[in-house]
């Protein structure tokens, strides 16, 4: 007889049989009658028994959730690299009970809120669990199945594997891999030494990654064929990954959508010296929280932030770290340690040290337009007037510049570019240039750098995804905000057959999608499922024509992407953006290695591409750099609280040298001034957040945030 098992070797897991699950399991089962069959696979830590069921396509799936992938990062493994099992854990006759879902990673809790109705609230530290979804017919021996890897996004801060459903790619015939790994202090507070390392979170990753390598064959999956796909900070974490030593042959494709390795965000500024970030979140929970630990030992200091409640750290800790630093920059997330990542992702680019594996590469039309959102409460109520757009530019840039700079250099290139010449007065199109200016240097131009540097050496697909649905009311999504930052993932992931497929539903733990979809939300969702499975299958998204078209490699030639627009129609362009991509990588290498600033723009591609970085990239033989100086430019009258005033036609001109000089700052800045509008959503949302502990549970009510 085989009974499951909820506690191998004494280790506690959410028990599945409390009120909430149970209702939600008699849910499934009552709304519609589907086969449903138990399935024991074999890993090297023991048995593990899931379920195999059917879709509402009539394909079968089978679905093992919460499968420990390394040991629990409780008591002494907090701040420590994930260790191993020793052996085996759960025998024959008694498998790991894989059938429902496992607490999520502790992170900041109003990521939240756009993703789950109701609130999600099931938090642990023990959360180092994946689940496996796989085809019906999946088995050691019998197939060898393509792997995706999905590497959650959230700014290395929240999120959790009950909102992204494997089952929908698992149907086309892929096996689908959704890991946890530990967030924010959590999972990357450092004091750059071996008392707490850093890099957790990663370390997660990388740990999770070789769980798959030695363990998918059983499952039916292939080893030798693994693509990892994630967004947001899932997709600069699959970049990561493929310039870590620690990851050789653990995977063979990447797909990394709104955000790589390349993006100003990607990592934690090696400059920045981690370690004061955690003496600044000790020295708030002792002022706020009454805690006693020391600042001047690492031992001492580790040992004493050991017995923080997580709730604590994770909330009233770095809501003081964010007060005391003004906007936070980067506080928690992957950073140079010598062993996961040796070095800046620019400079190991440039030095040719990356997995020089097949990409796919994309990103939103309006990745942006959440972090104006929050950045700019204004944008919620309507445009910006001059006054407010210029305010809003000194103040971020007064904040976020490097010591030394000149903020009202940088202001004025940012005005420069991004201004709605010549009507400069447009609130509406002021909001509008907000977005682009934070799409191009968020999420844009790291794209198209990463894009480029993989381009040289092997297959390379890239996408602009701008297709909105028809049933995005103005309640749920605005319309200036367009495609925004997530906008890809209800397609990629299926979440429009969340609804009719109640086994489904209950893997995600009950959640409920606020966005209603229509029939043609489910057409888009198949084909661009169908192109992401292919890529997995065969390094190549359409091998054969999908929905009659062909998608084009992306190369330093052509610079082909595929456009999908607002109504859903697919074309193949050439350069996203030229202008814009000059603007912000034209300059800055020259600048940055010490050297004159060139005055003309170049002619063609250079032979010799300048270091492939955040801020560096071959010239674009379509790009014309000497449109950031114009002299055709609008004055304007100088606006009230002390803001810079915009300058007449000859000033810009006469000046067009600090323009240029100026773009540099913002190359340095544009990722710290992005996540600076994190911190504002705190702000705006601290006083409507409740935090409690009750009967073991993580409860919040915060107030609602448009995704």
């Amino acid at each position: 007889e085989i009974q499951s098992s909820d506690t191998p070797s004494g280790r506690h897991l959410s028990n599945p049989t409390t009120m909430k699950q149970l209702i939600l399991f008699a849910a499934a089962l009552c709304s519609v009658i589907l086969p449903i069959g138990a399935v024991v696979r074999e890993t090297e830590y023991g048995y593990v028994e899931g379920t195999n069921f059917t879709l509402h396509t009539g394909k079968a799936v089978q679905a093992f959730l919460g499968i420990p992938f390394a040991q629990p990062p409780i008591g002494a493994l907090r701040y420590m690299h994930p260790l191993k099992y020793a052996g085996p854990q759960w025998p024959m006759n008694q498998p790991l009970n894989a059938t429902y879902p496992r607490p999520s990673c502790w992170g900041v809790p109003l990521q939240w809120v756009s993703h789950q109705d109701p609130i999600y609230d099931d938090f642990s530290e023990d959360c180092l669990f994946l689940n496996i979804y796989a085809p019906g017919d999946a088995a050691e021996g019998v197939t060898s199945y393509p792997v995706m890897f999905w590497i959650h996004g959230g700014g290395y801060t929240g999120s959790g594997s009950v909102q992204y459903p494997g089952h929908f790619l698992a149907a086309e015939g892929v096996i689908v891999i959704i890991i946890q790994y530990r967030l924010a202090q959590l999972g990357f507070l450092t004091t750059e030494d071996e008392n707490a390392p850093g890099n957790c979170g990663a370390m997660d990753q990388v740990m999770s990654l070789q769980f798959v390598h030695d363990n998918i064959a059983k499952f039916g999956g292939d080893p030798g064929k693994v693509t990892l796909f994630g967004q947001s900070a899932g997709g600069s974490s699959s970049g990561l990954m493929t310039l870590s030593p620690l990851t050789e042959g653990l995977f063979h494709q990447v797909i990394a959508e709104s955000g790589t390795d390349m993006a100003p965000w990607a990592i934690v500024d090696p400059d920045e010296h981690p370690r004061n970030y955690a003496v600044q979140l000790v020295e708030a929970l002792n002022r706020e929280l009454d805690y006693e630990c020391p600042t001047d030992n690492n031992t001492a200091m580790v040992e004493c932030l050991r017995t923080v409640e997580p709730y604590e750290m994770l909330i009233g800790g770095i809501l003081e770290v964010e007060e005391t630093l003004g906007f936070i920059t980067h506080i928690w997330g992957p950073r140079v340690d010598g062993k996961f990542l040796l070095d800046r992702p620019i400079t190991l680019r440039e030095q040719g040290k990356f997995h020089k594996v097949p990409v796919m590469t994309g990103q939103t039309t309006e990745d942006g337009s959440m972090f104006a959102l929050i950045g700019v409460p204004a944008t919620s109520d309507g445009g910006l007037n001059r006054t407010l757009w210029y305010e809003v530019i000194n103040k971020l840039i007064k904040q976020l510049s490097p010591p030394g700079a000149d903020y009202e250099a940088a202001t004025r290139a940012i005005d420069f570019e991004y201004s709605n010449w010549p009507h400069i007065d447009d609130e509406l199109a002021n909001r509008d240039r907000i977005v682009d200016m934070f799409t191009d240097c968020g999420f844009a131009i790291g794209n198209d750098l990463f894009a480029r540097s993989h381009s040289e050496y092997n297959a390379t697909y890239q996408y602009l995804l701008g297709y909105r649905s028809a049933n995005a009311t103005e309640e749920d999504l605005p319309a200036w905000m367009g495609v925004p930052h997530n906008g890809e993932l209800p397609y990629v992931l299926g979440w429009p057959y969340i609804g009719i497929n109640p086994m489904v539903k209950y893997h995600l733990a009950g959640m409920q999608q606020v966005l209603d979809f229509n029939e043609f939300d489910n057409h888009m969702t198949d084909i661009i499922i169908k192109m992401w499975t292919n890529f997995a299958k065969y390094g190549n998204p359409t091998p054969e024509p999908v929905n009659n078209f062909t998608w084009p490699q992306f190369d330093t030639t052509d610079y082909n992407y595929m456009s999908i627009d607002r109504m859903g129609d697919f074309e193949v362009k050439k350069e996203y953006n030229p202008h814009r991509t000059a603007f912000w990588t034209q300059y800055a290498p020259w600048i940055l290695k010490g050297l004159e600033v060139p005055t003309e723009a170049p002619t063609s591609t250079p032979s010799t591409a300048p270091p492939v970085s955040s801020s560096a990239a071959p010239a674009s033989s379509s790009s014309d750099a000497t449109t950031i100086v114009s002299s055709t430019v609008s004055a304007s009258t100088e606006p009230s609280g002390g803001s810079v005033a915009p300058q007449t036609s000859d000033e810009l001109t006469s000046e067009g040298q600090n323009y240029r000089i100026a773009t540099i700052v913002l190359g340095v800045t544009c990722g710290v001034l992005l996540l600076g509008l994190l911190a504002a959503l705190w702000k705006r949302t601290k006083v409507d957040s409740e935090l409690k502990e009750q009967n073991g549970n993580y409860e919040l009510n915060p107030v609602k945030v448009d995704p």
